[in-house]
């Protein structure tokens, strides 16, 4: 399963939102979960600026450092973890 996310990996909402995703596919021959920083759109950034919740906020004023993800780097990591999984497949 491939996930991205606006976050930095290393926050503490993750643990959370990969639950619910390995809870999504529920049933399914998951063989290994990889997840990274993505881009997030600015429509997505504008509607979590205008928000009225402070943490929903905080998310959209992260958003512009979300811009050209995911770099290099975690596309390389992708690709490692993609051929360690086919390996194993």
């Amino acid at each position: 399963m491939f996930i991205t996310h606006g976050a930095l990996e290393d926050s503490g909402d993750i643990a959370g939102w990969i639950a619910k995703c390995r809870d999504a596919a529920a049933g399914a021959n998951i063989v290994g979960i990889f997840d990274c920083q993505g881009e997030v759109s600015d429509e997505v950034i504008n509607f979590l600026l205008k928000s009225d919740e402070p943490r929903m906020k905080a998310f959209g004023e992260q958003g512009p450092s979300t811009k050209g993800q995911p770099d290099e780097s975690r596309l390389e990591r992708a690709r490692a973890f993609a051929k360690d999984v086919c390996g194993q497949a």
